[in-house]
C-alpha cells in the first residue's frame, strides 16, 4: 500500500505541476503624484514595493526624484480547503512567490512557453485612449494607433497569437459588439469595476476610464510552491492596477483582482488576503493597526528616525492604509432555520448549487507581534501551509486564537485609536510590533469555474501630527477611496492645455498661444441639474510657467524655486480670485484650509506675448541658456459656496457641504515646450506686401493696405491693451501711444483676415 500511495502522489504532482515555469521578471513603475508604485519585480527583486517622494534634484527633473519606502513589499495570499480538508494555498513574500505568469487552460494547467509569453505587464494611459479615439474618428490608418492599444491582451486580439482563443482577459470597449477585441475596428482598453457595467457609448465611458492602468495575469500552478509549501489551488488571477487624476484621488492606488477557480473541485473555507510589509521610511519605528468597519489595515510611524539613510522621511509623520472596497461574492442557498424562517447557508460540497451571491467583507486582520519573545505563541515568519492559513484567520501557528488586550479572542488586532490612551493600539500595548500584517476576507466557498472580483486600494496621508496620531486623517483618506469606487471611478475631464510655441527673439522670447479650449464644459454631478449657471465647470483661463528642466516633474509646478508663473490670463467676467479647500487634521479634528489657486486679472487672454526676463536664473534672457515653459488651462464651478459646517448627522457629526474644488486645472497631456530659434518659412502679412508700416514718435502708421487687417496692441506680459480694424484700401494712424501706456516694450500683432497670415512688430514706447 505504501508503494501504491507513493506512485499516486507522483502522478498527482505531475498533473498539478505539468511543467515548471520561471517566476516573474516583469516590472513596471507607475508614478502618481508623490507615489511611485512598482508593479511586480522591484529593486533587488523585492515584489510590489511602494515609495513616496521625499525630494528632487536642483533642476526639478523627474528622473532626479528621491524616494523613501511606504510599503517594502506586498503580495496576495489565497488559501482554503479541498473536500478532504487538505490545505490548498498560494502566497508570496519579499522576493519569492508561489505565483507564476499567465493563465491556466480549461484543465487548470499551464506550461513554460505560456508562462514566458505572459511574463509582462500591459499599461495604457488616458492619453493613449484619446489619441486612438481621434484616429478612429479621423479615419486614419490602424497602424497609427499607440502600441498599448494594438497589443492590449483582450479576447482574441489578432496581434497577440499566444492568447488562448475565446478566453476573456483584460476589459475592453467592444465597438461593434462582436465579443472580440480588434483595435482596428475601434475597440479600446478600459477598466470595469463590479457594478459599473452598461455604458451605452464610448463618450460616456471615457469619464470613467482611469488616467493610467496596468494589467497582468498570474496563476499558482506553474511551479512548486516554494513559499507556502502548499498544494496548488489551480487559481488564475487577473490583476489590474490603476490611478485617477481626480483631485480627491491624490495619493491613492487602486487594484482589481479577478479570481478564477480552474480546479475541478470545490474550495471551502477559502480566504483572500493581502499581505503587506509596511516600511514608513525607517522600518524600526512603525506601528500597525486595523479597523473592522472600514476593512482597513494601516501603519503609522514615529518621527524619530536614525540610521536608515536615504530611506528616511526626514522626521515626518505619515500614515499609510490598505482597504477592501469590494469583496468576493459567496454562493449560498436557502434552508429552513430552527425558528421556521429561511436562512442562508453554504451549499453542499460538489453540488454546484446556489440561490444567491452575498458580498463578503474583510473578516480578519492579523498583525504579528512579539516575534522575538519566545514565550509568546509563534505568529511570525510562516513556513508551512498551515502557518499561512492560520494567519489569514487571525490565529497563531498552533491554531490558537489571537487575543485582544482583555485576553479575549479577536479577528481584528489593535483596533483602537492610537491617540486614545484608553484604547487598544500599539501605542498603548506593551508588545513589540512587527511591520507586517495581513488583511483577509473569508469564509468563502469557491466552486469549480467560479469567478470573483475584489477591488481594493492603498493610500497615504501626511496629514498626521504626532507619533501616536488620531486615526481620523487615515479614515478620511479611506472615505475618499470608497467614494471614488462607489461613483464608478468617475473623474472630471479637466480642460486640455493650450498649445504654445516659444521662439527666441532679439530681446527675449515670443510665445504664441493657440488652441485655447474656450468651449470646454464639464458636468458637475453634485450641482442642481435645473440650475444652468452652476451645472457645469466652464473654461476660465490659462497659466504659463517657466520651469527649470525639459523633463520637468509637474508635481513641482507650485515650487517657486523650480517654477515661476510668467503669465495668467482669464475671461472678462465676474470671476477673478479662485480658491479650493484642503482638509487638515489637528488633534483629530478636521479643519479646512483655503488655498488660493489663481488671482485672476479679469482682462482677457492673450494669443501672443513676449518675455525678456529669465525668471529661473533671475537675469535677462540670454539665448545661450535653454528655456522651458509649461502651459495649462483651468476651469471654474461653484455650484454652492463651501461650508465646513454644512451638514449635521443624526449622531451630531458635522460634514462639509458645497463645492470643495471650484478650481480645476489641466491634468492630462501636460508637456514642456522648449525655446527654439525660429526656422519657420511662414511669412507675415507685412513681409507679403499686404501693407506698408512706419512706427515713429510713439505713433503707428499703416498704409497701402491690400487686405482687411486686425490690429492688437499687446503688453510684454500678454495683456490686450487696444485693438483696431483696418479695411482694404484705407490707412490707419494711431494716437500717440505715450499718452496711453507706460514706457516699455509692446507688440503690435497684425492678422490678415483674407489671407490668414499673421505677424508682429515690436514697439518701444518712450514717454
Amino acid at each position: 500500500m505504501k508503494n501504491t500511495f507513493t506512485i499516486a502522489i507522483v502522478l498527482i504532482a505531475s498533473i498539478i505541476y505539468s511543467q515548471e515555469c520561471d517566476p516573474f521578471t516583469a516590472s513596471k513603475e507607475v508614478v502618481h503624484g508623490k507615489l511611485k508604485h512598482t508593479i511586480l519585480v522591484g529593486e533587488d527583486g523585492i515584489l510590489n514595493p511602494l515609495h513616496i517622494k521625499t525630494g528632487i534634484g536642483p533642476e526639478g527633473d523627474i528622473d532626479t526624484r528621491t524616494y523613501a519606502p511606504l510599503v517594502y513589499s506586498s503580495n496576495l495570499w489565497i488559501g482554503g480547503l479541498d473536500p478532504s480538508a487538505n490545505i490548498k494555498l498560494a502566497a508570496g513574500e519579499y522576493d519569492m512567490q508561489d505565483w507564476t505568469p499567465g493563465p491556466l487552460d480549461i484543465e487548470g494547467q499551464t506550461n513554460s512557453t505560456q508562462c514566458s509569453d505572459w511574463n509582462r505587464i500591459w499599461t495604457v494611459t488616458i492619453e493613449d485612449i484619446l489619441a486612438a479615439r481621434d484616429i478612429f474618428q479621423n479615419g486614419d490608418p490602424c497602424d497609427q494607433l499607440p502600441e498599448s492599444i494594438l497589443s492590449w491582451p483582450a479576447r482574441n486580439n489578432p496581434n497577440l497569437p499566444f492568447l488562448i482563443q475565446d478566453q476573456g482577459y483584460a476589459n475592453f470597449w467592444d465597438e461593434n459588439a462582436n465579443g472580440m477585441y480588434d483595435p482596428c475596428e475601434g475597440d479600446l482598453p478600459i477598466v470595469i469595476v463590479p457594478g459599473c457595467e452598461g455604458f451605452n457609448s464610448l463618450e460616456n465611458l471615457i469619464r470613467y476610464i482611469p488616467s493610467e492602468f496596468s494589467f497582468y495575469v498570474m496563476n499558482d500552478n506553474g511551479a512548486a510552491h516554494q513559499v507556502s509549501n502548499a498544494t496548488a489551488i489551480q487559481m488564475e488571477v487577473h490583476v489590474t492596477t490603476f490611478t485617477l487624476k481626480a483631485q480627491e484621488a491624490e495619493g491613492i492606488v487602486f487594484f482589481k483582482h479577478k479570481l478564477i477557480n480552474k480546479a475541478f473541485e470545490d474550495i471551502r473555507n477559502m480566504y483572500f488576503g493581502q499581505w503587506l510589509d509596511y516600511d514608513l521610511g525607517c522600518s524600526e519605528n512603525d506601528k500597525l493597526g486595523s479597523d473592522e468597519n472600514r476593512q482597513m489595515l494601516y501603519a503609522y510611524n514615529d518621527s524619530t528616525e536614525e540610521g536608515c539613510g536615504e530611506n528616511s522621511l526626514g522626521g515626518q509623520n505619515i500614515s499609510a492604509g490598505f482597504t477592501f472596497l469590494r469583496g468576493p461574492r459567496a454562493p449560498l442557498i436557502y434552508a429552513e432555520g430552527s425558528n421556521g424562517q429561511d436562512t442562508l447557508i453554504h451549499p453542499p460540497l460538489g453540488s454546484g448549487d446556489f440561490d444567491t451571491l452575498v458580498d463578503l467583507r474583510a473578516s480578519n486582520a492579523m498583525i504579528p507581534n512579539d516575534c522575538i519573545d519566545a514565550s509568546q505563541p509563534q505568529n511570525c515568519n510562516p513556513q508551512t501551509s498551515s502557518d499561512f492559513y492560520n494567519l489569514m484567520r487571525t490565529r497563531n501557528f498552533d491554531g490558537s486564537f489571537a487575543l485582544d488586550n482583555n485576553a479575549i479572542s479577536t479577528s481584528f488586532m489593535f483596533t483602537g485609536n492610537p491617540a486614545d490612551p484608553n484604547e487598544w493600539s500599539l501605542c498603548t500595548d506593551q508588545s513589540i510590533p512587527e511591520t507586517t500584517g495581513v488583511l483577509s476576507m473569508g469564509n468563502l466557498l469557491l466552486q469549480p469555474g467560479a469567478t470573483n472580483e475584489i477591488v481594493s486600494a492603498i493610500y497615504y496621508t501626511d496629514d498626521v501630527d504626532n507619533d501616536c496620531p488620531d486615526d481620523a486623517s487615515i479614515k478620511y483618506k479611506d472615505c475618499l477611496a470608497q467614494s471614488l469606487y462607489e461613483n464608478c471611478l468617475y473623474q472630471k475631464t479637466a480642460p486640455p492645455s493650450p498649445d504654445i510655441q516659444v521662439v527666441y527673439s532679439d530681446v527675449g522670447v515670443d510665445i504664441d498661444i493657440s488652441n485655447i479650449p474656450t468651449n470646454y464644459r464639464e458636468l458637475e454631478t453634485r450641482a442642481n441639474p435645473d440650475d444652468i449657471e452652476t451645472k457645469y465647470y466652464n473654461f476660465e483661463g490659462i497659466k504659463i510657467y517657466q520651469v527649470a528642466s525639459k523633463n520637468f516633474d509637474m508635481d513641482e509646478l507650485d515650487n517657486p524655486e523650480l517654477s515661476v508663473l510668467v503669465y495668467q490670463g482669464d475671461l472678462v467676467n465676474d470671476i477673478s480670485d479662485i480658491s479650493n479647500f484642503k482638509s487638515d487634521f489637528e488633534g483629530g479634528t478636521q479643519n479646512w484650509i483655503e488655498e488660493t489657486k489663481v488671482t485672476g486679472a479679469n482682462e482677457g487672454i492673450a494669443t501672443e506675448l513676449s518675455l525678456d526676463y529669465d525668471f529661473i536664473r533671475d537675469q535677462p534672457i540670454d539665448q545661450v541658456n535653454e528655456l522651458y515653459y509649461v502651459a495649462l488651462s483651468y476651469a471654474y464651478n461653484n455650484y454652492q459656496e463651501f461650508d465646513p459646517m454644512g451638514i449635521v448627522g443624526n449622531d451630531g457629526s458635522i460634514f462639509a457641504s458645497g463645492q470643495q474644488y471650484p478650481y480645476m486645472e489641466s491634468n492630462c497631456g501636460l508637456g514642456v515646450e522648449e525655446s527654439v530659434i525660429s526656422v519657420s518659412n511662414t511669412i507675415s502679412p507685412y513681409e507679403s506686401g499686404l501693407y506698408d508700416y512706419i512706427y515713429s514718435d510713439n505713433t503707428i502708421n499703416i498704409f497701402d493696405v491690400e487686405d482687411d487687417l486686425s490690429l492688437q496692441l499687446i503688453s510684454i506680459d500678454g495683456m490686450l491693451l487696444d485693438q483696431w480694424n483696418v479695411q482694404k484700401g484705407n490707412d490707419f494712424i494711431s494716437e500717440n501711444l505715450g499718452e496711453q501706456v507706460a514706457s516699455g516694450l509692446y507688440l503690435l500683432h497684425v492678422t490678415s483676415d483674407g489671407n490668414a497670415l499673421s505677424g508682429s512688430h515690436k514697439l518701444v514706447v518712450v514717454r
